[in-house]
């Protein structure tokens, strides 16, 4: 009995054996080895790379627009030319390149090509215009006893910009007419289109003559200090005048002196009383020079000399100037008495 349960376990097992081995047939052929190693899985990747997450940029806050109105620095010269120019004064002109200033010189050569004027631009090139510009102002006055000064130049809007000129206006005056350059020279650049005005102010000023330098009443090799006052009459082009000096002692000669040079000095009799007025022509064939009293002394034989400095610059050109230097002398000089004149030359650099 026991036999025959043998038999059938024997049976039922190969039973089971052939069913397994036909499920491995339809699904593929076994591996005849058995594999000692572990098995290794792989992992497949995937073929789409994912982009990379974007953060927000860093928002950079914008350039601040400067506060206005706005001061801006600026430096000034003052050129005064000669003839006169029927146009509408004054002319105002924003320069920003050398360009612009040679179309300005071809539109008022009558001015600019003058060579007190061209020497006063001759800094003024491509190099100096990429960090500044240069503001020009022509001005003509009625006298030449009207001086100017620029106070300021103010950035009042992005594309206008003011300068303030002070008009120093004496009390009196001559009518020797004057015609001016104001040389304006602003930091930073502008845009094209910018607008410039110009705001005068009239300024009283009494213009005293000049004093004499305080010095030692006498002098090394028996010299004595004379007091004395000056101021000059300046002509930029003249050709009508010659060296001289000219001893007044009276309005009648004054007068005469007047109308041989052509000028209007007014001096009452009472001045010359006690007073001596002395007339120091002196003409340059070259501009631009000034001439400057500084001093004047009495020597032991009662002669009289009178210093004066003779300036100018480095640049000098062929067109004609005259300075008339006007003395006060403060005690009389005798008519037979001479009076000498001493120039010293003193050349500037700008």
């Amino acid at each position: 009995m026991r036999r025959k349960y043998v038999a059938l376990l024997l049976v039922i097992c190969l039973l089971m054996g052939g069913c397994q081995s036909a499920n491995l047939g339809s699904q593929g052929t076994a591996p005849t080895t058995n594999r000692t190693e572990p098995l290794t899985t792989t992992a497949t990747l995937p073929t789409t790379v994912p982009t990379p997450t974007t953060l927000p940029a860093e928002t950079l806050p914008a350039p601040t627009e400067p506060e206005l109105p706005m001061e801006l620095a600026f430096a000034a010269k003052y050129v005064r030319v000669g003839d006169y120019l029927d146009i509408a004064y004054p002319v105002v002109s924003l320069i920003t390149s050398a360009t612009e200033l040679q179309a300005h010189c071809d539109a008022y050569s009558l001015y600019c090509d003058q060579p007190i004027f061209q020497s006063s631009i001759i800094k003024y090139t491509d190099a100096y215009f990429a960090k500044k510009a240069l503001i020009l102002i022509l001005k003509y006055e009625g006298t030449q006893s009207i001086s100017h000064e620029v106070t300021g130049v103010t950035q009042v809007a992005k594309d206008h910009v003011t300068v303030a000129v002070d008009r120093q206006c004496p009390e009196g005056g001559n009518d020797v007419i004057a015609i001016w350059y104001l040389l304006v020279e602003v930091e930073g650049t502008f845009a094209p289109g910018t607008e410039v005005d110009v705001a005068w102010t009239d300024v009283a000023k009494e213009v005293p003559m000049q004093p004499r330098e305080p010095m030692e009443e006498t002098q090394p090799g028996g010299l004595q200090t004379v007091d004395y006052q000056w101021e000059c009459i300046f002509f930029p082009i003249s050709s009508r005048f010659e060296n001289g000096i000219y001893m007044v002692s009276s309005a009648d000669e004054l007068r005469s002196i007047n109308a041989e040079l052509g000028l209007q000095i007014e001096y009452e009799d009472d001045f010359f009383e006690s007073n001596t007025l002395v007339i120091s022509v002196h003409h340059e064939g070259g501009s631009p020079y000034t001439h400057n009293v500084t001093g004047l002394h009495r020597t032991s034989e009662g002669e009289y000399i009178l210093s004066v400095d003779r300036i100018h610059n480095e640049y000098t050109a062929d067109i004609c100037c005259t300075s008339i230097l006007i003395v006060e002398v403060s005690e009389i000089i005798p008519k037979d008495v001479e009076i000498e004149v001493e120039v010293t030359d003193i050349i500037t650099y700008y």
